[in-house]
């Protein structure tokens, strides 16, 4: 993913859990599902939570909230998600600050 932001751009790992229910191509699955971030970098890292939903349309809407430690100490991030394209492995907009 390309950031405008140094602070965010990094090594990134999600861990997602939810109930998602199957249906046909070309969704595949839709419902709600929640996780961690944690993204790294050599300035320090980023961890909080991720809240996400994928419609029966197959678009996905999320967002995170993630707190800084390192050089990032007492900073919050705030990103949110959109895909509204039918597709599981396309690009996917990405949107933020650190406050």
């Amino acid at each position: 993913m390309d950031v405008d932001d140094p602070r965010l751009d990094g090594d990134l790992t999600f861990t997602f859990s939810g109930t998602l229910n199957v249906t046909d191509e070309p969704v595949f699955v839709y419902g709600q599902f929640s996780g961690r971030v944690y993204l790294e970098n050599a300035g320090g890292y980023w961890e909080g939570n991720n809240f996400t939903r994928r419609t029966e349309q197959g678009y996905n809407y999320g967002f995170s909230v993630l707190h800084g430690h390192g050089d990032y100490e007492g900073m919050l991030a705030h990103i949110d998600f959109t895909r509204e394209v039918v597709c599981l492995y396309c690009e996917i907009d990405v949107h933020g600050f650190v406050k």
